[in-house]
């Protein structure tokens, strides 16, 4: 998206060939439904529909409301295949346990 190293201060470094940065938006597409159509699984993955496999996560943040260079900071808290929660960021989870 950003086209510089993870990190970096985008005021320190240019980007290389700017134009061939990509917006969040078309980011999260090609790991998600244009990923899934080019492999050719889009009857099954790709998006949340009745019938597809809800493999998925939950972040702690906002991606499209963050700055692109900082997107990298937003943490998985919860991961979903098939529908099915696999993994749950404990520490997380009891630190709003214990706030309640």
């Amino acid at each position: 998206m950003t086209r510089r190293p993870i990190g970096v201060d985008p005021t320190k470094i240019k980007a290389m060939f700017e134009d061939q940065c990509l917006d969040i938006n078309h980011a999260v597409k090609g790991y998600t439904i244009e990923g899934a159509y080019t492999a050719g699984f889009e009857k099954t993955v790709g998006s949340l529909e009745v019938g597809k496999k809800a493999d998925l996560i939950i972040l702690d943040k906002n991606i499209f409301k963050m700055e692109k260079h900082r997107v990298n900071e937003a943490k998985v808290d919860l991961t979903m295949v098939d529908g099915k929660v696999v993994w749950v960021n404990t520490n997380k989870v009891s630190q709003q346990a214990n706030q309640a």
